[in-house]
């Protein structure tokens, strides 16, 4: 018994790791509609924040953001 929570820890663990992975990779998203871009470079992979903005519009000025 024990030894099969385990193995399930580590499945959820892997699957998780794999997904957070794949979305720091994401450049872009859709919500409702609006497709928003990655504020900051792909290679930021230490922080954990993403910050999505319309095109044409920055960090410094922005009416819509979508954090994830």
């Amino acid at each position: 018994m024990i030894q099969k929570r385990m193995k399930f820890r580590l499945l959820v663990v892997v699957v998780l790791s794999l997904t957070a992975r794949s979305l720091l990779a994401v450049p872009c998203i859709s919500i409702g509609g609006m497709k928003l871009e990655r504020a900051t470079a792909l290679t930021d992979t230490d922080t954990q924040l993403r910050e999505y903005l319309p095109s044409g519009e920055t960090l410094d000025h922005w009416n819509r953001m979508a954090s994830a």
